[in-house]
């Protein structure tokens, strides 16, 4: 394990993201998933169930 000198610089660095275009095209800046059933409504999810989104790995882009 190699360890870095002590240092008091902070800086904000672009990190690559593999889904940036999808990001773009998609995404809302801001928004969020709401607890209410108008915002995250329930979705039919074959014949004898349905899901609600509720959480989302914005690392992974999946939910």
């Amino acid at each position: 394990m190699a360890n870095a000198p002590a240092s008091n610089a902070y800086r904000i660095v672009e990190v690559p993201e593999p889904m940036k275009a999808m990001q773009d095209r998609f995404g809302r800046e801001g928004s969020y998933v709401g607890l209410s059933e108008v915002e995250s409504p329930w979705v039919p999810f074959g014949d004898n169930a349905a899901i609600r989104h509720l959480a989302f790995d914005v690392r992974n882009n999946v939910y």
